[in-house]
């Protein structure tokens, strides 16, 4: 097990809402206002660019300059905040909403420019240090962008759970989707220990916000079923029976 080269992203606020949960932040807290009822760590694929950005500070540098504000490398930033708040970015204010969550990318190389994949050793330097990025932000949710990250998760713990579907009246699609429903057929329970507590990480992928076909409220759609469903199966027998991967904290 590894530790990742890069330092995750965990907002300000992160702290407090991981405390919400585990019953030591009361829900009256001015400090809370606003805030979601979940913990949430965005998982990306790789950074890019040249080799004198390849430092561990890199994920930080890159949230200030392009998440915090409206610029020319905002874009995939601003749909990614969509799908975790699940409102148009209009109606957000970009730091205010990543101080709030946690992100990382999960290749510990710095790929060059352009669209190429990770090669094998970059995929197998990431899956050494999955374990200790889950130790370092014990999420609820593990947001994964885009499917060919999510065939390269490790499936080393934990287990997958079966198809998922919310009621079409708990969050809505907009009108123009009609009747639409939403399902995640594919879901992961990782089962860990982290600072003495046993954790559970619900993981689902969503089309990659750079990709065709992605469309931000069925995202964010995918993003709420597994974090209502996140209560029941942390209690569940299934995870009562499950050995918990110790993860040094």
């Amino acid at each position: 097990m590894a530790k990742p080269f890069f330092t995750p992203w965990i907002g300000s606020d992160y702290a407090a809402v991981r405390a919400l949960e585990d019953g030591e932040q009361p829900l009256s807290s001015d400090a809370l206002d606003g805030m979601w009822a979940y913990s949430c760590h965005v998982l990306g694929e790789s950074h890019y660019g040249e080799p004198p950005e390849h430092r561990p500070d890199f994920t930080h540098e890159v949230i200030h300059k392009c998440a915090f504000i409206r610029s020319n490398c905002s874009r995939f930033f601003a749909k990614t905040i969509e799908v975790v708040a699940n409102k148009h970015i209009s109606e957000l204010n970009r730091e205010e909403q990543w101080q709030k969550l946690a992100f990382s990318n999960f290749v510990q190389d710095l790929l060059p420019k352009s669209r190429k994949a990770p090669q094998s050793e970059e995929w197998e330097r990431g899956t050494a240090a999955f374990a200790s990025q889950l130790a370092l932000t014990t999420p609820q949710v593990l947001v994964v962008l885009g499917h060919r990250l999510w065939k390269h998760l490790p499936r080393g713990f934990g287990f997958a759970l079966p198809p998922m579907r919310l009621p079409q009246e708990m969050y809505p699609l907009p009108e123009k989707y009609g009747d639409r429903e939403v399902s995640v057929e594919e879901a992961w329970a990782y089962v860990y220990e982290s600072g003495g507590k046993k954790r559970v990480t619900i993981a689902v992928y969503v089309v990659h916000p750079s990709g065709r076909g992605f469309d931000w409220p069925i995202a964010a759609r995918r993003v709420n079923t597994v974090r209502v469903f996140h209560s029941n199966i942390a209690s569940s027998e299934d995870i009562a029976n499950c050995e918990a991967k110790q993860i040094p904290s």
